[in-house]
């Protein structure tokens, strides 16, 4: 497991800018090296994320969030949140009367209910997504309010990591408030900075000195910051 080189990273952040956001984890654990990722649980998706994130960026994070209640900017900075082991993707739960299998969601099932208009649409068509085909009537999936709501607690109980919260304070107002954390966004919006700075170097360094992108990428990364110190000072 080792980070991609900068031109390895310019190339994935390239093609990375067509692919929707809810599958920009799986498209970068994918470029990593991680095997069919897309099929996933969230959370042991997530896991494999932070593992990545760890080794590239350190397990530091520093991040923002506005107060529900007053609207002031709180900084919150913490450490990689500890994960639980892997969860079994498949799961059986009783409700409404009836024993009945789901799967965890995975990417796929993330850009298929991207375009909801509501969270209570949103968890119908995921329960129905991932319910097993026994719950069938005349080909669609049949399912209770009551069914869909055991289901989302369900799925929650059984892979926490798929919804990583942080505890928050407002600095102003004293609210305290769990907000969520997506360590898939976080990991692409960290690798699309360093991105940009790597652009920035070779525009600098291009400039400077007339070199290729690829001559410029191909210098070990000490030589060219000393370089960009000349250019720069």
């Amino acid at each position: 497991m080792t980070p991609l080189s900068d031109l390895e990273l310019l190339t994935v952040w390239e093609a990375a800018q067509a692919t929707h956001p809810a599958a920009r984890g799986a498209y970068l654990l994918r470029a990593l090296g991680d095997d069919a990722p897309e099929s996933l649980p969230i959370g042991t998706r997530d896991r494999a994320l932070l593992r990545h994130r760890e080794l590239w960026f350190g397990s530091h994070f520093e991040t923002v969030a506005d107060c529900p209640q007053c609207g002031a900017t709180a900084e919150l900075t913490f450490e990689t949140p500890p994960v639980t082991p892997s969860a079994s993707s498949m799961r059986r739960i009783t409700a409404g009367g009836a024993d009945l299998g789901y799967r965890l969601p995975d990417t796929r099932d993330l850009l298929a209910i991207a375009d909801c208009s509501s969270v209570a649409e949103a968890r119908r068509r995921l329960a129905e997504r991932c319910v097993d085909a026994e719950r069938c009537v005349d080909g669609e999936v049949a399912l209770s309010p009551e069914v869909i709501d055991a289901i989302a607690v369900a799925m929650s109980e059984a892979d926490p990591d798929g919804d990583l919260r942080v505890a928050i304070t407002c600095p102003d107002c004293g609210n305290a408030w769990d907000a969520g954390f997506d360590p898939a966004s976080h990991f692409w919006s960290e690798v699309e900075a360093s991105a940009l700075r790597v652009l920035r170097e070779v525009d600098a360094l291009a400039n400077a000195y007339g070199w290729s992108e690829r001559e410029i990428l191909s210098l070990p990364p000490a030589r060219r910051r000393v370089y960009l110190g000349m250019v720069t000072s």
